[in-house]
């Protein structure tokens, strides 16, 4: 199976370098239990260009309400910048507002 490609904005890819190793991203066709698994490996991307890392997602990923993902996964890990649960979920909800979410731990190679 191919690596699980993750574009991100500039300011996400920087994060990774600062503390960020959980992935969070709106439920749905490509981000569901049947594409993001523990053990399958990923590409996170700055955006479309060549700045890319390697990495392998290494625990079950989490599915539900921002709010049940919040609770389960420290806020720094999924928004390093923010400085309480509520900046983590304003970030978010700023990024993408839906009622599902999934989120998923990467370990760096």
């Amino acid at each position: 199976m191919k690596p699980l490609f993750l574009p991100v904005t500039s300011e996400v890819y920087e994060w990774y370098h600062h503390g960020k190793s959980w992935e969070i991203r709106p439920y749905r066709k490509l981000y569901t239990e049947k594409s993001v698994f523990n053990g399958r490996k990923v590409t996170v991307s700055r955006g479309y260009t060549k700045d890319r890392f390697k990495g392998v997602i290494d625990r079950e990923p989490i599915v539900g309400t921002l709010e049940d993902i919040l609770v389960q996964v420290p806020y720094d890990s999924l928004i390093p910048v923010a400085e309480s649960n509520e900046e983590a979920r304003a970030v978010i909800l700023d990024l993408t507002n839906v009622e599902k979410y999934i989120a998923f731990h990467i370990k760096k190679k």
